[in-house]
Parts: structure tokens; sequence; C-alpha cells
């Protein structure tokens, strides 16, 4: 079977640290970020994820992160705790970042849901174990990310370890971790006093799969209020369009960020559920009178 394994947020611009490493520490305060995930709402079993994280300067060009991560469907939940670790070098009117991460995981698959049916009952079937199945095992990861007051662009692969994930230990079929790609970029422009653009994108490829490509455009209003649409791909450029999104935030004081979206579903799955929707709580650490406030929450 080949699926999706990696989960996805499209707030994506507001939650870099869950893409890349090297975004750690990027500002001269800290950040908690928490986002709660539900897909496919109406499908019964359908993904939800849970996402928290602290971005903290360590000094004037390195910095920490840490996260907790969590993501279930159905009868399997995968749990996930990174630490990251980035040092920025000048370069050019930005800077360039490098980072490192070490995640743990935890999978779990629980063949005693009461949510589970078959031709015969379960529990006469000798193929499935009425038990829960449990497997942990750590990985690291390497990112890069180079930015401006109005530019940033980044390349990381989280997990580089093609790690065995199955819950049986035989010498049968191997399940596999497999490496993940991600690109992003984006660019600020002012149209006027009040109003500034923003187009920026992520890609997220993994061998022996359609890439995955997030194209947004935003626009902010008063350094108070954010409203954007995402076209999101399934397949390659050619192909059919996986959604479009419609991203809202709220820039409360400078401290505080309330961020919604609601993805609307184009392929074969829209009848059978009524779309996503995902909820975002961002708070700052710093001194809200800070200037530097202001753009971090994109670039």
């Amino acid at each position: 079977l080949s699926a999706q394994q990696e989960g996805l947020h499209t707030q994506f611009m507001f939650n870099k640290l869950a893409y890349n490493p090297a975004f750690s520490g990027r500002y001269d305060q800290g950040q908690l970020t928490g986002i709660y995930r539900a897909q496919w709402l109406g499908l019964e079993g359908a993904p939800e994820s849970q996402f928290a994280s602290i971005n903290l300067p360590f000094s004037t060009r390195s910095g920490l992160g840490f996260s907790l991560a969590r993501q279930a469907e159905t009868i399997f939940q995968r749990i996930q705790l990174e630490g990251m670790y980035a040092y920025g070098f000048p370069l050019g009117n930005g800077m360039l970042r490098l980072g490192l991460s070490v995640s743990f995981r935890y999978l779990e698959q629980d063949f005693t849901d009461g949510r589970l049916i078959g031709s015969q009952p379960i529990d006469q079937d000798p193929s499935i174990d009425q038990e829960i199945l449990q497997n942990s095992y750590g990985n690291t990861g390497l990112g890069m990310y180079y930015h401006t007051d109005r530019f940033f662009a980044g390349i990381s692969a989280p997990r580089l370890l093609e790690t065995d994930i199955d819950f049986e230990n035989n010498d049968g079929t191997v399940s596999r971790e497999r490496r993940h790609l991600y690109i992003m970029g984006g660019m600020a422009f002012d149209m006027n006093s009040k109003w500034t653009f923003i187009p920026q994108t992520l890609i997220k490829w993994t061998s022996n799969a359609p890439a995955n490509i997030d194209l947004n455009t935003s626009l902010r209003y008063d350094e108070t209020l954010t409203f954007g649409l995402t076209y999101r791909t399934g397949q390659y450029f050619e192909e059919i369009s996986h959604g479009i999104s419609v991203l809202a935030g709220w820039h409360i004081r400078k401290k505080w960020m309330i961020g919604m979206a609601y993805d609307m579903t184009l392929n074969d799955l829209q009848p059978y559920q009524d779309g996503s929707l995902e909820f975002m709580l961002q708070y700052n650490l710093g001194d809200p009178t800070s200037s530097n406030v202001i753009n971090q929450r994109f670039f």
C-alpha cells in the first residue's frame, strides 16, 4: 500500500517550525503556536491532528525549537516529540540559517476499537490481532532557511532516516518511513500604507508519489487582519487540483494571533465529506512595542 505519511497544515506560513528546523530562533522574541485540524468533516474516522510548538532565540544568531504533535485516524495514532537547533550566518541583505532536528515518534494501532467492522465478526478473524499494537523510534532531520525583511526561502528534510515502522517483528513485508522534502518561499509587496500583498508556496515531495503544492496569496491590512486563498494540487502540475482553502487571521495587539482555515476538497472524496477546518492560536513572548513583532509572523 502506498499512501500519504505526513500530516498537513493549511496555515503553513504561520507554522514553519513544523516543516523546517532552521526556523528555530528566527525572531528576537519567543513564540508559542497551537494548531488543531479536523480533516474531512462528516467522515467517520477521518484524520484529526493537534500541534504545539515553542520557538526561542538562544543568542543573536542561534535558536531552539520544541514541538509536540499528535495525528489520529480511525484506529491509528502517532505522537511526536521533536527538538530543534539552528544557527544563522549573515548573507547579503539577510540571514542564512542552518538547522538540525531530533525527533521521537510513538505509533499505535488499536484493534480493540469497536468501530471496526468486517464481513464476519472481527474477533473471529484469525488474521486480525485483538490487541493494541505499539512501536516507537527516533529520527533526525536537516534544514536551511534564508530570510530578509521581505523575502524567505527554505528547504528541509525533517526525517532523514527511512526507519522500519512495522508493528510485527518478522522477516515479512517491511513498512518504512519515507524521506520527505519540503521547499517553501514567499515575498511581501507593499501596495500602499495599509495593504500588503504576500504570495507564498510550500512544495512537499517524496519518492514514488506526486508532488503536493500549496500556492497561497494573502492580503494583510494595517498589520492587523490577514485574508488568504490557497490552491492545493493533489497530482503533478498538469493534473486536477486537490482543493481550495480560505484563510483569515486577526492580530491582537501584536501579542496574540487567531487564525482559521477552511479547505474545500475538489477530488473524488468531495461527495462524502464537508471539507476540513483548521484553527490556530499564536502568542508572542516579547515586548509588544518592539517593531520586530510585526513582520515575524510571516518571514
